[in-house]
């Protein structure tokens, strides 16, 4: 049996899970049951909490609270998705637990004695929102684009540091060499301009006195690792599946996962053929046009589409109005009126009519054992490798709007007393292809492909989606 093991980059837990999120670990979820499921690969599904790091410290002080305990609180948002989303990952892994230390500290530990970490005193700009140091060049009017809320923090400090520029050469063999290593490939070209403009060796600690919520420097109790160094690592968890065959994250965690990553484990020791296998990059969700912001009050908590749509809508919803490779553009109107275009109208009214038929005209069905082998499996599979889930659910819709069509066009009601052959081989068509869109569902909507199956076999009808009033 075929070895896949996939990952979602661990949420930062520094508030509730919103969209954004929920739409990376759906993706997740979909590519993970599509290899379970479908292929019948041995997989393994890892996703986390990054719990470490200067902005969970400044929040926890904030809330007046403990960081671990302030995280222990918020990480129970994230663990419900679980439930409210019908998600499958076999471990959920927190930055804060003991496993995950070890591996951390095994990963600095064995690059400090091959030689690639050293200390020394430096000065720089820091942005808290990111996690990271920024070079003039990145700020736009001195303040971090991503976070132009934010004052950058000026770091004037003695750290460790990693020896990033000593992989510049091995790095750049790793994208020659594979040249699907990032995707899509316009995110690619991003990595491989950053190498052409040369790698500088990034600071990988904080002394305690700064921040004291960290995993502690092996090798030096005074100082904290950088969050990064430290949350990279979640991802050797299981080792028995390692390397990862695919990594799924956010664009701006790009050059982290990219760069850093294997040239930590590089300097670990690890051979090409143990780093990770391809990473995809998807875009960001705005809401109405504008980014979502605490301070704009419009950020969409995953849990609200849940509360509203339901998780099997949810699931649909999120992957095919929004963009996965690109950024795309959230507003509750849209949503509401592809949830009753899609789901109540031309699903579910599909499904509730042709079995009420069936019944009415006593309709015998003759289920057609080559079925798998319609087209429909094939596009859906080779969008799902793709990460076009976009394409894969407005195909099927096609084809189940194209079946509603062949009610219309053919009325068997007209039929019943007519032709009742002809009737019959229209409710049959139908009733087969329903099968075919029962198995194209089932990464994306695993408990509706379920209920399909049931009604199909039972010839028992029953609404899948009930109409939601209103625009948003």
């Amino acid at each position: 049996m075929k070895k896949f093991y996939v990952t979602n980059s661990i949420a930062y837990i520094n508030a509730e899970p919103h969209i954004g999120y929920g739409q990376e670990i759906l993706a997740t979820d979909v590519v993970a049951r599509y290899h379970r499921d479908v292929l019948k690969d041995d997989t393994f599904f890892l996703t986390g909490a990054d719990e470490h790091g200067f902005s969970v410290q400044m929040n926890a002080v904030k809330a007046k609270m403990e960081p671990k305990k302030f995280v222990d609180k918020l990480i129970e948002k994230y663990l419900d998705l679980k439930v409210q989303l019908n998600l499958t990952y076999d471990y959920f892994i927190r930055t804060t637990s003991e496993e995950h230390k070890k591996n951390a500290r095994e990963i600095w530990s064995k690059a400090l004695e091959n030689g690639y970490i050293y200390k020394k005193f430096y000065s720089g700009v820091y942005c808290v929102g990111c996690e990271m140091m920024k070079n003039k060049s990145e700020l736009v009017n001195e303040r971090c684009p991503n976070h132009p809320n934010l004052i950058p923090e000026i770091v004037e400090e003695e750290n460790w540091f990693f020896k990033l520029a000593a992989f510049q050469e091995k790095l750049e063999k790793l994208y020659k060499d594979n040249p699907t290593f990032v995707q899509p490939d316009f995110r690619f070209n991003e990595v491989k301009s950053l190498l052409k403009s040369g790698l500088e060796d990034v600071s990988i600690s904080r002394p305690k006195e700064k921040l004291n919520w960290g995993i502690e420097v092996p090798n030096d109790p005074m100082h904290v690792m950088y969050v990064w160094f430290d949350a990279l690592t979640n991802y050797l968890y299981p080792k028995k599946y390692w390397p990862a065959d695919l990594h799924i994250i956010g664009k701006d965690i790009l050059r982290f996962h990219a760069a850093l990553w294997p040239a930590m484990l590089m300097a670990a020791g690890y051979e090409n053929d143990q780093l990770p296998k391809k990473i995809y990059v998807h875009g960001f969700i705005s809401v109405d046009g504008q980014k979502m912001s605490k301070t704009l009050g419009n950020v969409v908590k995953a849990s609200d589409m849940i509360e509203r749509y339901g998780k099997e809508a949810t699931r649909y919803l999120l992957l095919k109005e929004l963009s996965f490779d690109k950024d795309g553009d959230f507003s509750w109107e849209r949503m509401t009126q592809t949830y009753n275009a899609d789901l109540a109208n031309d699903l579910g009214n599909l499904l509730q009519r042709t079995l009420t038929m069936i019944n009415k005209y006593r309709v015998n069905i003759k289920p057609k054992g080559d079925y798998e082998d319609i087209e429909l499996v094939g596009i859906v599979n080779m969008a799902i490798e793709e990460m076009d889930f976009v394409l894969a659910l407005t195909k099927i819709n096609a084809i189940v709007q194209w079946l509603n069509k062949l009610i219309e066009n053919n009325k068997p009601w007209d039929l019943a007393e007519k032709n009742p052959k002809k009737c019959a081989e229209i409710l049959n068509i139908i009733h087969n292809y329903m099968r075919v869109i029962s198995k194209c569902l089932i990464p994306f909507m695993p408990e509706t492909s379920k209920e399909i199956n049931r009604q199909l076999e039972s010839l028992e009808p029953k609404p899948l989606f009930l109409r939601i009033g209103g625009k948003g």
